[in-house]
């Protein structure tokens, strides 16, 4: 590389990373505090997941390797999986009573499955790019790596309504797998190790999620990024993983108000995890799992966290 394409790459990398560490310390108002870790299979590429009657149900991507999986969130162990045509790339998958419905990233297409046999039984097509995806009880939630979030009938897949994703009045893109909780929707935001917390009726994002800690970047592959929600509500914790990553982390997010307040009388935060099957029809719920001990080999800092978008990655590697 050239001195002055070095100059180039440190005058645009360098602003970038000083920004991304000022939101890192000023944007987390939540915390999360890891109760339990799992295996997790490394070559999951997830891009969308979600916690039904003691399974996790996994879409993975990739043209060529993108699957649907149901998965023991305990174990790690893979009891059900089928492969995706290679012109497929899927990405974000919600549950709607017993069907499952799997997006694809640019081929406009939605599948959907009986969520016992995996048996395709119809799609559904739409404009634009699919990349999460969640259902709230009434209407599905997509999000398309913009800062818009599109609320579609699950019956006809046409859009109702939209809402732009805003945080402190600026448009947050880049939103990416969607979970589903009561009036908020958590979103993954690429390429970064943060969740948003979205009020559905407005877009507002009211509260941010630093998970920079669970998994150092020794621990995975250049593009293994955070990259899926499960919410378990009965115990009222989260299962979080990331693209190839080689762990699940059941967590708990702990607000500043709860520092003070909250007892930790509704979660068990020893190794072992003892459930209830529940199967409300506005979240995902497991039953019957046992925990493991944490494994606390994460590593975090300030700075973890940078907030590239894929336009910056593109003028990046342009000059390089």
């Amino acid at each position: 590389m050239s001195g002055f394409r070095l100059f180039c790459c440190l005058f645009f990398l360098v602003p970038i990373l000083w920004g991304a560490c000022l939101n890192a310390a000023t944007a987390g108002d939540i915390e999360i505090e890891v109760l339990a870790s799992f295996t997790h299979d490394e070559d999951a590429y997830t891009q969308g997941l979600l916690l039904y009657d003691g399974f996790l149900y996994e879409s993975t991507g990739i043209n060529g390797k993108s699957t649907l999986r149901r998965v023991v969130p305990t174990t790690g162990e893979v009891v059900k999986k089928i492969d995706l045509d290679e012109t497929y790339f899927a990405e974000g998958l919600a549950r709607v009573e017993n069907e499952l419905y799997q997006l694809t990233w640019k081929s406009g297409v939605a599948i959907i499955y009986d969520i016992e046999t995996f048996e395709e039984k119809r799609q559904y097509t739409y404009d634009g790019e699919g990349w999460g995806l969640c259902y709230d009880g009434t209407q599905l939630v997509m999000s398309d790596g913009s800062s818009q979030l599109d609320f579609r009938d699950p019956v006809t897949f046409d859009i109702l309504s939209s809402v732009q994703v805003t945080l402190d009045g600026e448009p947050q893109t880049n939103l990416n797998e969607l979970e589903c909780v009561g009036d908020v929707v958590l979103a993954n935001v690429w390429p970064r190790d943060i969740i948003v917390r979205i009020d559905k009726a407005t877009g507002n994002i009211n509260g941010v999620i630093d998970a920079s800690g669970l998994l150092s970047y020794g621990q995975r592959l250049p593009e293994g990024v955070l990259n899926g929600i499960a919410y378990r509500p009965e115990k009222d914790t989260y299962y979080l993983t990331g693209k190839n990553w080689p762990k699940l982390f059941e967590v708990k997010l702990i607000e500043d108000s709860d520092t003070e307040t909250d007892t930790g009388s509704d979660i068990d935060t020893d190794s072992d995890v003892d459930t209830d099957s529940d199967t409300d029809m506005d979240s995902d719920t497991d039953s019957d799992t046992d925990g493991e001990n944490i494994e606390d080999d994460s590593e975090s800092c300030g700075c973890h966290t940078v907030g590239f978008s894929k336009s910056d990655l593109w003028r990046f590697s342009a000059l390089i």
